[in-house]
């Protein structure tokens, strides 16, 4: 018992040695787990640190590298600017200079020639070269400065033999500060140069260049523009008595609100050209292109006024709600035109084409339309008292509304219809349809037609009938034969009851048909040229109609060697019309 706790004593202490040497080894890794944690955090911190302080340091340094740049752009362009400024005076005391030495010059030419330049080829010559060698280099504000210096100086007056200026450079002159009547700048180049609102009347601007030039306002009194190129200039809210405009290029040209006396435009380009809400007194148009002109709310000043058109082009130009009676038209293409709610009492057409033209709501009482062709116009709710179509063709017009004597009348009783040359198909005002006998030969085909009793002459391989799915409904064509690439169809047209009228030289052949595109029609050795209509029909006019033609031979070609596509021909007609107007 006693060795038992004798031996029990030592073995307890080491057993407690042993476990808190364990638990000391135990807290011993705890803190040294722990230490290990907080130096790394301790690192990571730092390295955070470190980076962020790096990247402040980067980012500092890449705004004062920024501002240092700024700066130095800053200063680079101040420096270049000021630059610029010193070279700018420099360049403008430099042209001054120049102007100065030039006044000089031509005051000294002036004083040894008695004040005239050109009195004598020499001074004449030596002043014009000058002018031409100075021009393009000192800028606009002192060429300006250089053509009142001339003309105060007496040396750009028109009809006191002025210096010749032609081909000078005055491009984007400022000249509406003062009067510049009688002024002469033949031939000179002054493209985008403005003279608003000034007086140059008398003055003289032949072949001179004025492209986007501006006379707005400008009084333009007996001055003379012919043969000037004037494209996209501006003569709105101008005075433009008397003046010359012949041999001129306008095309785009703004005279609107503009007043015109006594004026004529002659073998002018005009197209686009704007005189919408004109005054019009007395003008004359001869041989001018107006394609595309504006002319809506145009109006004659005075009862004794009037506006002619001779041999000129005004297709699809717009007329509407223009106050133009007593106005005529000789010679003049006006297809696709719009007249529409136009007051033409009066109004006089001759040898015009007038086709696919809009009449709808016009004044047209006492108008006459001579030898013309109004074929698929719109005569809707027109005034057609006493109005004439002597040898005039009318097929396809549209007449609904229109009043001939009475409104509410038929148009076939009350509207004047003797000697018509042509009024098929035409759309009568109570809506019915009216058709005559001008059409010479027509050819509809059919699904019982037989070609070769139909047309005089058929080629050896003849098209065949089809039917053919078009606008929702089916039709019936002529189509080539599937195995052959060519046929003919010839018809010998008998023309000889027009032979009176043929032979005036005012006669022409309609040829009016429903065919696809690709398709050839032959008269004689002439390939027509057919236009769309305002139709399914597309039409084609022939001109070299012989005096003493009686007939002709008509030939329709299905070519599949020439196009791919798919031919076909539904319908044809020809008929007896005024010829085209001579332009």
């Amino acid at each position: 018992m006693k060795v038992t706790s004798a031996l029990l004593l030592p073995l307890l202490l080491a057993i407690f040695t042993v476990v808190i040497t364990f638990e000391q080894k135990a807290d011993a890794d705890k803190q040294r787990f722990e230490d290990r944690e907080l130096a790394q955090k301790q690192r990571q911190q730092d390295l955070n640190q470190s980076i962020l302080s790096r990247e402040n340091d980067r980012t500092i340094a890449d705004a004062k590298r920024l501002a240092d740049d700024l700066n130095a752009e800053k200063q680079r362009n101040m420096s270049r600017e000021l630059e610029e400024s010193r070279y700018k005076q420099e360049r403008h005391r430099y042209f001054d200079e120049l102007l100065v030495s030039y006044l000089n010059d031509i005051g000294q030419l002036l004083k040894e020639n008695n004040g005239s330049l050109t009195s004598n080829p020499a001074p004449a010559a030596l002043a014009r070269a000058k002018t031409l060698q100075i021009a393009p280099h000192i800028g606009p504000v002192r060429v300006a400065q250089l053509i009142h210096f001339l003309y105060d100086a007496g040396q750009l007056t028109r009809e006191k033999n002025p210096l010749d200026v032609s081909g000078a450079y005055f491009h984007g002159v400022d000249l509406s500060t003062s009067s510049l009547r009688h002024i002469s700048l033949v031939g000179a180049y002054m493209n985008n140069s403005s003279f608003t609102g000034q007086d140059v009347s008398e003055g003289d601007f032949h072949n001179t260049h004025l492209n986007g030039a501006d006379f707005s306002k400008a009084n333009c009194t007996n001055t003379s523009f012919s043969e000037a190129t004037m494209i996209d200039a501006n003569f709105s809210q101008a005075i433009l008595h008397l003046a010359t405009f012949s041999h001129v290029q306008l095309i785009r040209a703004n005279f609107s609100q503009t007043n015109f006396t006594n004026i004529m435009f002659e073998s002018a380009n005009m197209m686009e050209t704007d005189f919408s809400h004109t005054s019009l007194f007395s003008i004359k148009f001869s041989k001018v292109d107006l394609a595309k002109a504006k002319f809506n709310a145009a109006t004659i000043s005075s009862y004794y006024s009037y506006v002619s058109f001779f041999q000129s082009n005004m297709q699809h130009t717009n007329f509407s709600k223009s106050y133009i009676p007593r106005s005529r038209f000789v010679e003049c293409s006006l297809i696709g035109a719009d007249f529409r709610e136009v007051e033409l009492f009066r109004a006089y057409f001759e040898y015009c084409d007038i086709d696919y033209v809009n009449f709808t709501g016009s004044q047209l009482e006492s108008a006459t339309f001579n030898r013309s062709s109004l074929a698929f116009t719109a005569l809707i709710n027109t005034r057609l008292e006493e109005t004439i179509f002597p040898f005039s063709e009318l097929s396809y017009a549209n007449l609904s509304g229109a009043c001939c004597y009475e409104c509410g009348k038929q148009c076939n009783s009350g509207c004047e219809w003797r000697n018509i040359l042509a009024r098929h198909n035409i759309i009568l005002c109570n809506g019915t349809i009216y058709r005559d006998n001008s059409i010479v030969r027509s050819h509809l085909i059919q699904n019982n037609t037989s070609v070769k009793n139909e047309w005089d002459e058929v080629s050896f391989f003849p098209p065949v009938v089809r039917r053919l799915y078009q606008n929702n409904s089916y039709i019936y064509v002529l189509k080539r034969s599937e195995q052959h690439l060519l046929s003919h169809l010839k018809a010998y047209v008998n023309i000889s009851r027009f032979r009176e009228f043929i032979r005036t030289g005012d006669a022409a052949i309609a040829v009016r048909a429903r065919m696809s595109s690709g398709m050839k029609v032959l008269i004689g050795d002439d390939i027509l040229q057919f236009h769309r209509t305002t139709s399914d029909l597309i039409q084609a006019k022939w001109n070299n109609l012989p005096l003493d033609k009686n007939r002709f031979d008509l030939d329709v070609v299905f070519d599949n060697t020439l196009t791919p596509t798919s031919l076909w021909l539904n319908y044809i007609e020809i008929g007896v019309v005024p010829r085209s107007p001579r332009l």
